[in-house]
């Protein structure tokens, strides 16, 4: 009778995928070169791609694996993952609450103000944070940054709509399925703009949320000196 190896499989390839991810995590820290991003990224795609591949035939779940599963760990690290195997409903004991940071390093640090989870208000408008998180929609569009393309500017300019019927201060939630389509763009551009906006700092999806809204995106104005949570808010 043949060994079940089932068990085993799970228990080592899950270690290996939580230590991938924690490495994604410091790729996609603000402080982490660009270069540095794209490399690291780069080389943890095929890892996550057969770690998933294989956990799911230990779960005797193969059928349902999909290539696109190891985007969202290799780009939104340790979070990223819990949320895809939420997803997937498979099973993991993974901590969240790990900083990928060194507190014996003194190059290294945590956030100096690191957010709680953000909260819904009941008159969003008349915070400052509404306000300012608007004016900043309003100032990248009529000085747009250089590198800024116009699908992307298209989706800021609706990110700025969609922050209008929001009860976050400046967090708004995108539509994955129709993130193209509903600035009359194809659903891979809408990404691709989404990705152009994170890359220039314009905008940040919020992993922490996406426990409270798994079927979508949400997507942070940032502000600087006000919602960055690595530096110390400043004055408007």
């Amino acid at each position: 009778m043949p060994l079940d190896m089932s068990d085993w499989v799970r228990e080592k390839v899950s270690t290996v995928l939580v230590s991938m991810a924690r490495i994604a995590d410091i790729a996609k820290d603000p402080e982490t070169p660009r270069w540095y991003t794209r490399n690291l990224r780069q080389h943890l795609g095929p890892g996550f791609y057969a770690g998933l591949k294989l956990i799911m035939w230990a779960h005797e779940r193969q059928d349902e694996w999909e290539p696109e599963h190891a985007a969202l760990p290799t780009e939104k690290g340790t979070m990223g993952l819990v949320v895809l195997l939420n997803r997937l409903q498979i099973p993991h004991t993974i901590p969240t609450d790990e900083a990928p940071y060194d507190p014996g390093d003194d190059e290294d640090r945590l956030p100096t103000n690191a957010p709680g989870l953000p909260q819904q208000v009941e008159e969003p408008w008349v915070t400052s944070r509404r306000q300012f998180a608007f004016k900043r929609i309003c100032d990248n569009l009529a000085h747009r940054p250089r590198d800024l393309d116009d699908d992307a500017a298209r989706l800021l300019a609706w990110i700025g709509y969609l922050l209008t019927t929001e009860l976050y201060e400046d967090i708004t939630l995108l539509t994955p399925d129709f993130i193209g389509k509903d600035i009359g763009i194809s659903n891979a551009a809408g990404h691709a703009a989404l990705q152009c906006l994170v890359d220039l700092g314009l905008v940040r999806v919020v992993d922490e949320l996406r426990f409270v809204h798994p079927e979508r995106i949400p997507v942070q104005v940032v502000v600087d000196g006000l919602n960055d949570p690595r530096h110390e808010p400043t004055r408007h």
